[in-house]
């Protein structure tokens, strides 16, 4: 029972394990698992947007009121993608591309590329990502700003592996504590605190409090 509940809830959080005979599986609407996230997506987007609105109107740098823009819509383009099922339908329609054209087979051979290369792009933009938060210490809206950024990058790099679908990735994501999860439920909270903190802060103008 827990490794079919398992399946379930990553179908509805995105990841759907690369199949063995080179098949897709149908897909007949959202989960409830994913019509959850498509929830919590549009919580952080309005968070975010609010966020904006507060940064517009205290008199921030602008780049905070873009950065809050940026980050409602992704969300609220997130949470579209799962009420549709974009992602998973982006997926089945890539491995129908490769067997058309005689790749499936030799899939690996393109997929261990794209995945090394996305995840030395998250690494790097972790390490600036550290070295960036050093340097903001003491500046609250700078820092929050700084971890809306990080919810960005990690969930950018984990959908494109999702789509990618290599299957030592799809393993790290399917093992142990539900990585996919976690990482996405995770991003997605730190940006909705984030955006949350920001706009809860009292009004300063120059965006360094």
């Amino acid at each position: 029972m827990p490794g079919k509940f398992g399946a379930i809830c990553d179908f509805g959080f995105g990841l759907m394990p690369e199949s063995g005979s080179g098949g897709g599986r149908h897909m007949s609407g959202p989960s409830a698992f994913g019509l959850v996230a498509a929830g919590l997506y549009c919580a952080v987007g309005a968070v975010a947007a609010i966020a904006a609105g507060r940064a517009q109107i205290s008199g921030q740098v602008p780049q905070h009121g873009r950065l809050w823009l940026l980050v409602a819509l992704v969300f609220a383009l997130l949470a579209l993608s799962r009420v549709t099922m974009a992602e998973d339908w982006l997926r089945e329609w890539l491995r129908t591309e490769l067997q058309s054209k005689e790749l499936y087979d030799r899939r690996r051979t393109l997929q261990l590329p794209l995945a090394l290369l996305t995840m030395v792009a998250a690494f790097a933009g972790l390490f600036w990502w550290f070295a960036t938060w050093r340097r903001i210490a003491g500046r609250r809206r700078e820092r929050m700003v700084h971890l809306a950024r990080l919810a960005l990058v990690v969930m950018g790099a984990l959908i494109v592996v999702r789509v990618i679908s290599f299957h030592v990735i799809d393993g790290w994501l399917h093992s142990g504590p539900r990585l996919n999860w976690c990482l996405d439920i995770g991003s997605s909270l730190v940006a909705g605190l984030a955006a949350l903190r920001y706009a809860s802060m009292p009004g300063v103008r120059g965006g360094g409090g």
